[in-house]
């Protein structure tokens, strides 16, 4: 209870603005710019850039930041087109750890497409044109926001598996995540790709049959879609689960 006490306050803390008795923002932001053309132009860029965070960055030293990105335009529509990432952290529950090793680790870094390091961060109010994507839990564990949808990003997924980082989503997006595995696993819908089923399956089994089983109850689900939808995961995700049928959904958990 403890642990899951803490990880809410640190979800909930980095959201606020908190300035101090001396009038400094306890809320520190920035963010690491991306060379838009340098990464090969608009056709695909998000994902080399987050693989230069993953290259760089250990999550371990930043519990409780929390992470955005977008396109930012940065010189009224002038070239250089920029894609940012960038972090907030709340200083009274973290000292600034997180900020400075993201500030310390970028700085140095050499990879393409990263802008020249006199220009390489952008701070104050860089957050508010950006989109949530995920924050960092006390584990070091990423865990991706309901703003990138149902799915999340599996190719930070991915991506986190070849670097290091365990990329899962957050608490609010593991029953939605869930059902929609099951909808493209079954059929219902657009069918995932194998490599994208291979990404769901892997989060679902580090996320845990408790806990996903606890996400798909929460949701009210009638107890004949809830009992085949456990079913059906078992099946999938758990096929060495002891725990294959239910004769009450009150005993599923």
């Amino acid at each position: 209870m403890a642990i899951r006490a803490k990880q809410l306050m640190l979800n909930e803390a980095n959201r606020l603005l908190i300035e101090d008795q001396r009038g400094y923002p306890m809320n520190r932001e920035i963010g690491v710019l991306f060379d838009i053309d340098g990464l090969g132009g608009p056709s695909s860029y998000g994902t080399p850039c987050w693989r230069i965070l993953m290259k760089n960055l250990d999550l371990s030293e930043m519990p409780g930041v929390v992470f955005y990105q977008g396109d930012l335009d940065i010189q009224a529509s002038q070239r250089p087109y920029c894609y940012c990432i960038a972090i907030t952290e709340l200083m009274a529950f973290t000292d600034g750890r997180g900020y400075e090793h993201f500030l310390e680790k970028l700085s140095v870094a050499s990879d393409p497409g990263l802008f020249p390091q006199g220009r390489r961060f952008i701070k104050d109010g860089v957050t508010t044109s950006l989109i949530g994507t995920g924050r960092v839990d006390i584990e070091g564990r990423f865990r991706m926001s309901s703003q990138l949808g149902d799915l999340g990003d599996l190719r930070l997924v991915t991506n986190g598996n070849e670097f290091g980082w365990k990329v899962l989503p957050d608490d609010d997006l593991v029953a939605a995540f869930t059902l929609t595995y099951l909808e493209r696993t079954s059929g219902e819908g657009l069918p995932l790709s194998a490599d994208s089923r291979l990404a769901c399956e892997s989060v679902l089994k580090e996320v845990g049959q408790s806990i996903t089983f606890s996400a798909l109850r929460s949701l009210g689900l009638p107890s004949n879609r809830l009992k085949k939808a456990c079913r059906q995961l078992n099946l999938q995700i758990w096929p060495d689960s002891r725990v294959m049928t239910y004769v009450s959904v009150d005993r599923v958990f």
